[in-house]
């Protein structure tokens, strides 16, 4: 028996998902096969569902595109707490290097003998000192004095320098005779160029004392008082 359009229509959404009876489905296809309405109908139905597809997908991709936000939302808000300790850290260590630099520059190390490898003293007086590699200083200061030991008088060039323990630790100071100290010999040339630790520098200054005056002075060290504390380096 041929279905009527009313009912074919009720059965339609049905048959269109496939979701009718095997007989009911035969019948509504003999029923679509005479009925070009019943046909119009249909087609409705397959323009609807593409549509509703569409939507489907768009809203989908909506989703996936809200979904990627809000992730990279949360990336940026995790990465940023990491950054900001960071860059705490780096600001700390910076602070530190430069607390320790300061710290390290006014430890004054004293230079042991061995570490000078050669002292000059030039026709000019210019004292010149070089060091052995990997070694440097940071400060020098020297003197001429009158040596006397026994009774006899000897006239040096006393020199002491120190070097800082940044410059140690980095080699940060004067290594290779970059440096001259001239001096103004009023008598004689000196005979002999000593150093003296820096460590025991007051000690040698003290020994020391001005005999006579005005361009007659002299400053003399009792070599008795500072035996072992002058380590002659060069001499004439």
């Amino acid at each position: 028996m041929k279905m009527p359009c009313y009912l074919v229509r009720d059965l339609l959404p049905l048959y269109h998902d496939g979701v009718c009876g095997e007989e009911t489905a035969a019948d509504v296809r003999e029923h679509l096969e005479g009925c070009e309405s019943c046909r119009a109908a249909l087609a409705e139905l397959d323009a609807d569902t593409g549509a509703e597809a569409r939507l489907n997908a768009e809203g989908e991709q909506a989703s996936a595109e809200a979904l990627r936000k809000v992730r990279g939302d949360l990336r940026r808000k995790r990465l940023l707490p990491a950054l900001l300790v960071g860059l705490a850290a780096v600001v700390v260590l910076a602070a530190a290097v430069l607390g320790f630099r300061r710290y390290a520059m006014g430890v004054q190390l004293t230079i042991p003998t061995e570490d000078i490898a050669a002292v000059t003293l030039g026709e000019d007086n210019a004292l010149r000192i070089t060091m052995q590699d990997g070694k440097c200083w940071t400060a020098f200061t020297a003197c001429y004095r009158t040596l006397r030991t026994g009774g006899q008088d000897k006239e040096i060039v006393l020199f002491t320098m120190y070097v800082d323990l940044w410059s140690s630790l980095f080699r940060d100071g004067w290594s290779d005779g970059q440096q001259a100290m001239l001096f103004d010999n009023l008598q004689q040339e000196a005979q002999e160029v000593c150093y003296v630790r820096w460590d025991e520098w007051d000690q040698v200054t003290a020994a020391t004392k001005t005999e006579g005056e005005g361009s007659g002075a002299q400053d003399v060290i009792n070599g008795d008082a500072v035996s072992g504390l002058l380590h002659p380096l060069w001499e004439r």
